[in-house]
């Protein structure tokens, strides 16, 4: 019997009245309520525990299309593994601006909406017309740590109208549950995004939901055609 089990045993032997001691069972017993907890354990733990593991593994687009009247939604998500990252967050922003450059119009300016967790407000900022300025924009927003499970609002907007005319920084919170979907059908933008990435366990997840004209769907298709296949082949 081993010193380390021999311990554990003697420490669950209590004399008996005449001053002996009862049977030698410890060993046993500590390996029984062992097994007994790791049988014992939530199923449901040891799932969440496994898919963490597998998707972390995997490269995962998965696209829906949520119809609409007056903008076609479709939502997109990608699921990377953290060792793939770098590759991914290029790959996508790269899509993202073949995406911009394909419905853009001439006077089209970009700007962005969001609001950081130790804020009250909104912050507004105004990107810029040219989609290199977007792309820009795009790499400090899906990268930047305080960024990390924020939501991001993208809109396109004529030259003529200010980003201040169509937000309230006051009363927009873009963490409110509907809200920038509410804003969007408002604001009536050229197009727009909604954004929010997070690394969880092995993998990191970006999840966006476009608002388009529905003659830019087509464009769309191309785009992630494109995205699935670069990143297929990596």
């Amino acid at each position: 019997m081993s010193r380390g089990c021999y311990s554990v045993e003697l420490m669950g032997r209590i004399p008996k009245s005449d001053g002996s001691l009862p049977q030698r069972g410890g060993c046993v017993r500590v390996g029984v309520g062992s097994l007994l907890l790791l049988v014992l354990a939530p199923p449901a733990a040891l799932v969440r525990w496994w898919r963490r593991q597998r998707r972390g593994h995997q490269l995962r687009i998965v696209r829906r299309d949520l119809g609409g009247t007056t903008f076609s939604r479709i939502e997109l998500t990608v699921d990377a593994p953290l060792s793939r990252e770098l590759e991914v967050r290029a790959a996508l922003i790269d899509a993202l601006v073949r995406l911009a450059e394909g419905v853009r119009l001439p006077d089209d300016v970009y700007h962005l909406v969001f609001r950081r967790s130790i804020e009250t407000e909104a912050d507004l900022v105004g990107i810029g017309p040219q989609p290199q300025e977007l792309a820009q924009r795009l790499g400090i927003a899906f990268s930047h740590r305080a960024s990390t499970g924020r939501t991001q609002l993208w809109l396109t907007l004529p030259r003529t109208v200010h980003l201040s005319e169509v937000v309230d920084p006051i009363v927009f919170d873009p963490e409110r549950p509907g809200a920038s979907e509410d804003l969007v059908l408002q604001a009536r933008p050229r197009w727009a995004m909604v954004s929010v990435f997070a690394r969880s366990g092995p993998s990191v997840v970006y999840r966006l939901r476009l608002h388009l004209p529905p003659s830019a769907v087509g464009t769309v298709d191309a785009v992630m055609t494109r995205l699935s296949a670069s990143l297929s082949a990596g």
